[in-house]
């Protein structure tokens, strides 16, 4: 990675302003990596002759090379001997992207990044023909502030992916072997000072702890618990210990909770409101959360003190026709098939 925001779980907030970036980019698939346009980043570039990608979209299911399947081994295999961490320079196509989009006047002032939900093999950014930053670990999203980057009106967004990266080395899965952007890309808005991560921990006993973390400028938090029939168990203010502390922790008990687990998944709200010196809400988030225990005792697995077998399938996130990109529709699907 470079430049990358450290990896982390989602929560959106309250404030937070999201403006997607699916959708047709202007697209060009190079074969080798030295053939590759080294300025089409350039504000200025003329792109008007190259082809069209979806985004989320497979470069191989959109007509640019072929899927390729293995159980066992890597994508060259048979073509080119593994030499770690290098990856073959034959065949290691390159997929650049380009396109425009537009930052309202009402995000000036804020913090404003990009999330890149899925690249394979790896990708990297650029904002009006600067370099934003790079990163590998194709299943999981590259969070970018690009704050500095773009500006009010209208920005160009430029990514290239390498079909094969030394990060492949790593991920040498069973099923059809895939480039692209799998998931969704999107900017987002958060405030200057504002919530930067949120921690809950939930024993099967009604041990609740809550560890945010939070930047300069937020003087205080509430916590507020509710249940799943919506009654408000605790509403607790928290303030910092010093003005340069990062993080407030707080521990609460809740009197026989109701526990989750996979056959009642029953979830309670954690809402999360940062404050101001002045007791102003600066930001604000909700957080759907269990109560359960996970252990191993005398060589058993237990789920809340009760042991749990587990019959297992490997899940790969595929599509017939879209390959990696899967919709809520097919995961739904999926389960339904699996129950």
């Amino acid at each position: 990675e470079r430049g990358r925001m450290p990896m982390s779980a989602t929560f959106v907030t309250e404030q937070q302003k999201t403006l997607t970036l699916n959708g047709t980019w202007k697209f060009k698939w190079n074969e080798t990596i030295e053939g590759r346009q080294r300025d089409f980043h350039a504000v200025n570039f003329d792109d008007s002759l190259w082809g069209t990608m979806p985004v989320p979209g497979m470069w191989e299911l959109n007509g640019y090379g072929d899927p390729v399947y293995l159980n066992v081994g890597y994508a060259w295999r048979g073509h080119y001997k593994n030499n770690p961490p290098f990856p073959p320079m034959e065949h290691n196509y390159v997929g650049q992207y380009r396109r425009n989009f537009s930052i309202d006047k009402s995000w000036d002032g804020k913090q404003i990044y990009l999330n890149i939900g899925s690249a394979t093999s790896n990708v990297r950014v650029w904002i009006n023909g600067k370099e934003v930053g790079y990163s590998e670990d194709s299943k999981l999203e590259a969070r970018f502030d690009i704050t500095k980057y773009v500006k009010v009106g209208d920005n160009l967004i430029a990514l290239e992916i390498f079909r094969w990266c030394d990060g492949t080395y790593l991920e040498d899965q069973d099923f059809w072997r895939l480039s692209g952007i799998a998931r969704g890309v999107y900017v987002y808005t958060r405030e200057k000072e504002r919530i930067e991560n949120v921690h809950i921990s939930a024993s099967m006993y009604g041990d609740l702890k809550i560890n945010t973390e939070l930047t300069t400028g937020v003087a205080e938090i509430l916590n507020e618990v509710i249940d799943d029939k919506g009654n408000v168990l605790i509403s607790s203010s928290v303030k910092k210990n010093s003005r340069k502390a990062k993080e407030i922790s707080a521990y609460y008990k809740i009197d026989s909770p109701k526990l989750w687990s996979a056959e009642i998944p029953v979830l309670y709200t954690l809402l999360v409101k940062a404050k101001d010196k002045r007791g102003n809400i600066i930001e604000s988030t909700a957080i759907p959360f269990g109560f359960r225990t996970v252990e191993v005792k005398n060589a058993q697995l237990l789920v809340n003190g009760k042991p749990v077998l587990i019959k297992g399938a490997d899940r790969h996130e595929m599509n017939a026709y879209k390959g990696y990109v899967v919709s809520e529709k097919d995961m739904i699907n999926d389960i339904r098939i699996m129950k």
